[in-house]
């Protein structure tokens, strides 16, 4: 019963983690409305090190400049590749930035499919440990 109850709680904690990345997301793109084009102008390597101290790449992340009234704004997207090919130093996007806060942005068309896909597996994996949980009484 004891190991039902950890499962239902770990399941839970993944739905609830997964809400609120699919709730962060929807009120992200609700702010970032104001269209530009966006070219790359960098693309940063993010490492992970495991345990013996070896590095290797995690992600690719691209950093883009875009013009917000006349002025030239430099910002990391907050979608990263695991794919080195995906982003490359001057390739354009459409981008929808915060007026508000013109470093804000998202890529349109990609930015809020990855925070609903990411928040929709972390529901399913809640809802399979609730349902190991279940199959373990």
């Amino acid at each position: 019963m004891k190991t039902v109850i950890i499962y239902a709680v770990i399941g839970i904690l993944f739905i609830l983690f997964g809400l609120s990345s699919i709730k962060k997301t929807k009120k992200k793109s609700a702010r970032c409305v104001a269209p530009a084009v966006g070219r790359v102008v960098r693309v940063d390597v993010n490492y992970k090190e495991n345990e013996r101290g070896h590095r290797s790449v995690e992600s690719y992340t691209p950093v883009f400049e875009y013009i917000v009234n006349g002025v030239s704004v430099e910002s990391e997207s907050n979608v990263g590749s695991t794919n080195k090919k995906e982003y490359k130093v001057g390739d354009t996007a459409e981008i929808l930035f915060n007026p508000s806060k013109p470093r804000e942005f998202v890529i349109k068309g990609k930015s809020e499919k990855s925070g609903k896909g990411f928040g929709v597996v972390m529901m399913l994996i809640g809802v399979l440990m609730i349902v190991l949980g279940i199959t373990q009484l």
